[in-house]
């Protein structure tokens, strides 16, 4: 989950610090072992493992569109695959890739 989310620590010196990294190190432990285990009750196919879900996961990209110039922008969400869809759904969040969702935070789907 760390290497995920590129979380390094820096600037761990004090003791309020070190107890802080400790502390996301063990939950994003503890949230590794969950997705395994909801993994292994839903099999999907092509997903064997928590980085490869992750690695699935992260080609949905928001991205920024506009004109050189222009101070308006607008967000485009990427078309999501069955397979992202499938391990939205397993965690019960359909719905960050409905288009509902998606217009309530300001994005448009490709």
């Amino acid at each position: 989950m760390k290497s995920f989310l590129k979380f390094q620590p820096t600037f761990v010196y004090t003791k309020e610090h070190v107890r802080a990294h400790y502390t996301i190190c063990i939950l994003s432990y503890l949230m590794d072992v969950t997705i395994t285990n909801k993994l292994r009750e839903n099999m999907i196919e092509g997903v064997s493992s928590v980085n490869k879900m992750y690695r699935i996961l992260e080609r949905c990209e928001i991205g920024k569109l506009g004109l050189k110039g222009d101070k308006s922008r607008i967000l485009k969400l990427t078309t999501m695959t069955n397979v992202q869809k499938n391990i939205l759904e397993i965690f019960n969040c359909k719905y960050l890739g409905m288009n509902s969702h998606s217009k309530s935070i300001g994005v448009k789907r490709m």
